[in-house]
């Protein structure tokens, strides 16, 4: 039984899925949870990235823990045929997963795991969420509910326990499982690729107006000489929660969505956004960056920010078209040393177990601990 992709569909699903969930929620307290596999999730079930992602293969790599991924369609294709232990999103099985879980775990709700499981009252193992990245730039006030949330250090704690409502319980460790595989490629040599991954954004206007700016940007003249000039690519990556262009104006630019963000970050030499918390992972690489908040002054009415951006941004920060042109037909990005102690500042924030890959040995033995002993 898949969730819904067109109206028709839709009509069939749901009140299937939605019998399916009354029932079990009825016999969820029958359900014997000790010894059964922990589920996990993320995305709303459409990607398999972040926190979660990062957790659930150091658990099936490194432990004997039973645990089963729970997935919509597309992805839940791809990761059948890549052997990994998985369940359709809303399906029967998927649903008695779900109820005799001891643990729970995922990146945005619990909607990752079932569509109906944040709207019916229900019992349940340990409700652990992740978040799928990290909490040093904007704010948000978000309705998630869980008995857990894990935070990377204490900075990263006090932002959620500033806009987070619902959580049980903000640990100040097992937090930030993904930036292992940051972590991984320190020391890999980058290629001549300009990453650009703007943000997403929280109105169709301003969604519009970022695709438009996006294209007259990377159709400058100028800018397709620099990178020749350079011998420079650019890839622009879409946020999954935006749409994006279509068509490449030119052979040395690229057009990705998110989920070829890991790989692209690894070949990157210079990182561009403008209030992605991505900025933070960024930061273990020690490349340069450059920081094009294009409509600040119209993003700020939707969000708010735990600090001053010129507090944050460990950069240059360019703010037109104009300006992102003459940085990389200069060559200005590559000076690093003036922003040398704001990047030293932020990573001892960040990176509270130091620069080795152990984020998520640490995630897994904290949520271990939290769970049914």
């Amino acid at each position: 039984m898949a969730s819904p992709n067109n109206n028709i569909s839709f009509i069939l699903w749901y009140p299937i899925s939605l019998a399916f969930s009354l029932l079990i929620k009825f016999l969820s307290s029958l359900f014997k949870k000790k010894n059964a596999p922990w589920v996990i999730g993320g995305h709303r079930g459409y990607l398999y990235a972040d926190n979660s992602a990062a957790l659930h293969s150091y658990i099936v790599q490194h432990t004997k823990q039973q645990i089963i991924w729970i997935a919509a369609n597309p992805l839940y294709k791809k990761l059948k045929r890549e052997k990994i232990r998985v369940l359709k999103k809303d399906s029967l099985r998927a649903k008695l997963a779900v109820a005799r879980a001891p643990v729970l775990i995922y990146s945005h709700g619990k909607d990752d795991l079932d569509t109906f499981l944040k709207k019916f009252e229900m019992k349940t193992g340990t409700l652990i969420y992740l978040n799928h990245s990290m909490n040093f730039l904007k704010t948000s006030k978000n309705k998630v509910c869980a008995d857990f949330l894990l935070a990377v250090s204490e900075e990263e704690k006090n932002n959620f326990s500033k806009d987070f409502t619902g959580i049980g319980n903000i640990f100040p460790e097992g937090g930030g499982a993904h930036l292992d595989g940051i972590l991984k490629i320190r020391n890999k040599t980058p290629e001549n690729l300009i990453l650009w991954f703007p943000t997403w954004r929280d109105t169709k206007e301003e969604a519009e107006r970022a695709v438009e700016f996006q294209s007259k940007v990377l159709s400058s003249a100028k800018l397709c000489h620099a990178l020749e000039k350079n011998n420079l690519c650019l890839a622009l990556v879409t946020h999954i929660n935006s749409a994006g262009l279509s068509n490449s104006p030119h052979k040395l630019i690229s057009l990705h969505n998110q989920s070829d963000l890991t790989w692209l970050l690894e070949k990157a030499c210079v990182f561009v956004s403008d209030y992605s918390g991505s900025i933070f992972d960024w930061l273990a690489l020690d490349r340069p960056a450059v920081f094009f908040p294009f409509d600040f002054e119209s993003f700020q009415k939707s969000r708010k920010f735990y600090y001053p951006l010129e507090d944050i941004y460990y950069g240059p920060v360019v703010r037109t078209e104009e300006e992102f042109l003459e940085i990389f037909s200069s060559g200005a990005w590559k000076d690093m040393e003036a922003f040398a102690e704001k990047r030293k500042f932020w990573r001892d924030k960040v990176f509270s177990q130091g620069l080795q890959p152990v984020y998520s040995k640490k995630c897994y033995e904290v949520v271990r601990g939290l769970g049914p002993q």
